[in-house]
């Protein structure tokens, strides 16, 4: 009976061994399988933000322009620029009086 219970101990020690190195293995695996999501959502990120900053810079060019064409019709034609912002002006308060 004491060799049985050797073996069924042995067994049990071996048995603790292998789990022990299965569940160190899967912290392993784990820790890099978060070292690699972690890399690619900086990655991801870093893109989102270029890409954002590309339109944020393509918005602010395109409102120059228009600001630009605006100036430059104004100076071209100041009397026209004038009967235009009076007749806008006089829709928007026809609009706010009916309220």
């Amino acid at each position: 009976m004491a060799g049985t219970s050797d073996q069924v101990r042995q067994t049990a020690e071996e048995m603790r061994d292998r789990l022990s190195e299965a569940g160190s293995q899967a912290r392993e695996r784990a820790g890099e399988m978060m070292g690699e999501a972690r890399r690619a959502a900086r990655e991801q990120f870093g893109n989102l933000r270029d890409t954002a900053s590309e339109y944020f810079d393509e918005g602010r060019q395109r409102a120059r322009q228009l600001s630009d064409t605006m100036e430059h019709q104004i100076v071209e034609t100041p009397f026209r620029s004038v009967l235009i912002a009076a007749g806008v002006g006089f829709v928007i308060g026809a609009l706010w009086m009916r309220r």
